[in-house]
């Protein structure tokens, strides 16, 4: 099942990450974040280009990095109150509720094409 809007907001969500790193880099010089949300953005990206071979393993893989990402950013925003780990949190659960969704509409296709047939 395509869901192309879905991989769009995908990409827009590892330009997001790799902006944010650079943002946190240049404004808190924090090297880790340029390193982190630029490893996570290029995955995301890579993975959605992915899905254009191989669906299924593209959206799982952008769902778990999202998934890990609403772990980690949830508990620096608790921890130090930045906005930039609340946007980065709001973003992640987002995409990952958006991902899930897409996975449920695909399988309640395949169901109804699989009880037509």
């Amino acid at each position: 099942m395509k869901i192309k809007w879905l991989d769009g907001l995908v990409i827009a969500y590892g330009v997001l990450l790799i902006g944010m790193g650079i943002y946190a880099t240049v404004t808190y010089h924090e090297i880790a974040s340029l390193l982190g949300g630029g490893i996570s953005g290029v995955l995301e990206i890579g993975l959605a280009l992915y899905t254009k071979t191989n669906p299924r393993v593209g959206r799982i893989g952008s769902a778990v990095i999202a998934l890990a990402l609403i772990g980690m950013m949830g508990h620096e925003y608790q921890k130090s109150g930045k906005p930039n780990f609340l946007i980065l949190t709001v973003a992640s659960v987002i995409v990952f509720a958006c991902l899930l969704g897409g996975h449920f509409y695909a399988m309640s296709k395949r169901k109804s094409a699989a009880g037509s047939a």
